[in-house]
């Protein structure tokens, strides 16, 4: 009797562990339903500052302001839009932003944060921060490019098999980009980024062409006629001289 006491009561603490795993692994669903929710791409842009497609060249991790370790992931651009052109002065290290990393010896995870290879190439969807640009919606700014009887699409990178995530036509999302921004996505042109600068400034004037048509004091070729001008005229005047000397020792010879 004690031997089946022993037993019962060792089926019964499984069934509970059982129980107790059951209703964990139940939890955990649920949670990860609640944190990777499917927003249509139109809503996506519509909370989000900008766009960039870019190649991604590396990342470093930081502190910000409030005191939160944050990756910075940097990116060559290729392309943009809705991006202030003075935001982006430096067109082969974009950074953006997301929480989580590495900061002394300590990792800080982050569920839902991207992960990027070196050299891939991205379409993300940023907001502007007083710390700089940060990921729209974490993994969910996040598509990658992909080609499909030679043409481009983008592929969501947290919903890879999602029916209106995993195949978005790179044509059409362009054409959703001017939609919502008012313009193209276009390559970054540090001639435009000097041009708004000066209108900023009051049209100070940069450039001969572009900002109010000064012209410089001389060219180079001005500076050269009138030095060789200037010479020529120093060498007449020599002869003159010359001459004059020349002929005052001819009349003192005469006399005597």
């Amino acid at each position: 009797m004690m031997e089946l006491r022993q037993i019962g009561s060792h089926i019964g603490m499984v069934v509970r562990l059982l129980c107790i795993g059951v209703l964990a692994l139940t939890i955990s669903k649920a949670t990860l339903a609640t944190t990777y929710i499917y927003l249509p791409l139109e809503k996506q842009l519509k909370e989000s500052d900008g766009v960039i497609h870019g190649r991604f060249i590396g990342k470093d991790y930081k502190r910000n302001s409030r005191g939160e370790v944050i990756t910075t992931a940097k990116f060559e651009l290729i392309d943009f839009a809705g991006i202030d052109r003075t935001r982006a002065m430096n067109p082969n290290s974009f950074a953006v932003n997301y929480p989580g990393g590495r900061w002394q010896g300590v990792t800080y995870q982050v569920h839902g944060t991207p992960r990027f290879e070196s050299g891939e190439e991205v379409v993300l969807l940023v907001r502007e921060m007083s710390d700089g640009f940060m990921l729209t919606n974490l993994g969910m700014a996040k598509y990658q490019l992909r080609s499909q009887d030679y043409r481009i699409y983008l592929k969501s990178a947290l919903f890879p098999n999602h029916p209106k995530l995993s195949k978005i036509w790179f044509d059409r999302f362009k054409q959703m980009v001017i939609d919502r921004f008012g313009e193209p996505m276009s390559p970054p042109n540090l001639d435009k980024v000097v041009d708004q600068i000066d209108r900023s400034n009051g049209g100070g004037g940069m450039t001969l062409a572009n900002h109010g048509g000064r012209k410089p004091a001389s060219t180079p070729a001005e500076s050269l006629g009138g030095q060789a001008r200037g010479q020529s005229i120093n060498v007449l005047w020599l002869i003159l001289i010359l001459a004059v000397l020349g002929g005052g020792a001819t009349i003192l010879v005469n006399r005597k």
